[in-house]
Parts: structure tokens; sequence; C-alpha cells
């Protein structure tokens, strides 16, 4: 990954992390489905980046929202938690000949259904962890599970639209 690419993700934490505490933290459809879009650069960090420092930085980066949000560590346990489980999941996904060097995730490189096979369920796990942490007890399970659920749909719709709209399009120099 050059340094454009690594320039291009650290606006994409700053852009989405403040879209998320300036905007996305009072939208609500619903009163049931909420868009937790600040994990999509967690989620783009590059493949060769290691599993400590990808925990570390959705600490802080997690942390960080909770500041906003004014949670104790919701937003950064689940934020670990999904950078924990990546590694293992990219290793599940690995095709047959491995990646190439500097491969970054995105559809133009690793293609839709890649991409999809790898945000669906790290944001399904963000959500449920969540919400579960913040509901506390299991009390309201299905609730709490539907709510993840939903959020887990609008989250994804407007990381695919997100990443549509950063994909290179055809005859273009980027």
């Amino acid at each position: 990954m050059n340094r454009s690419n690594y320039i291009s993700l650290a606006a994409s934490f700053i852009f989405l992390g403040l879209l998320q505490v300036t905007v996305l933290k009072n939208l609500v459809l619903g009163n049931y489905s909420s868009c937790f879009i600040y994990i999509l650069p967690l989620l783009l960090i590059p493949l060769e980046v290691s599993a400590i420092a990808l925990m570390a930085t959705g600490f802080l980066y997690g942390i960080s929202i909770d500041t906003f949000y004014d949670t104790p560590g919701i937003h950064a346990a689940s934020a670990v938690l999904i950078m924990y489980l990546r590694p293992g999941l990219i290793r599940i996904l690995t095709p047959g000949g491995g990646y190439d060097a500097g491969t970054q995730i995105s559809a133009a490189e690793l293609g839709w259904g890649w991409v999809l096979s790898y945000l669906i369920p790290l944001i399904f796990i963000h959500h449920v962890a969540l919400f579960f942490i913040e509901a506390g007890n299991l009390g309201m399970f299905w609730v709490t599970l539907g709510k993840a659920t939903m959020s887990s749909i609008f989250t994804l719709v407007v990381s695919l639209i997100i990443l549509y709209i950063r994909m290179p399009q055809k005859g273009s120099r980027l």
C-alpha cells in the first residue's frame, strides 16, 4: 500500500468518525435501526497489518467514538472484537493463490462477493456485541438482536454505497 492510500485511509477515519458523531449519532430509522459507519475504515485497513496493531487501532478509534457518545467503552470493545476476529476471517476467505503484496480491501481488487463475505459477518458481530453490551443483559434478547440485525443492514448498505462511490471507474487513472 502506497503513501497516498494511507493518507486516504487516515482521511476516511477522520471524515467517517466526524460524520458518525455529528450526524449519524442522532439518526435512528424507526427508533430501531442506527448506522455505525465509523467501523468502515477499520475494515479497510490493509491486509498486511498485524493483529496487535489492528486491535490497538480499533481500541483507540472506538474509545474516541465512546467519548462523543458518552459510553463507557462499548464502541471500543466492539471495535477490538472485530479487529481480533478479522485476521481469522481473512484466512478463511483467502483464495487458493493467496493475496498479492499490497492488495487492498476493495471490490475493484477482490470482487463484490469477497467484500460482502468479509463485511457482513464483521458488521453483524460488531453490532451484536455493541447492542448486547449496551443492553447489559439478555432480558430483551429478541429486541436487541432485532436492533443489531436492522442496524447491521443499514450500516452495510451505507458502507456498500461508500465503497461503490470510491471505486475507480473504468477508464479512470485512480
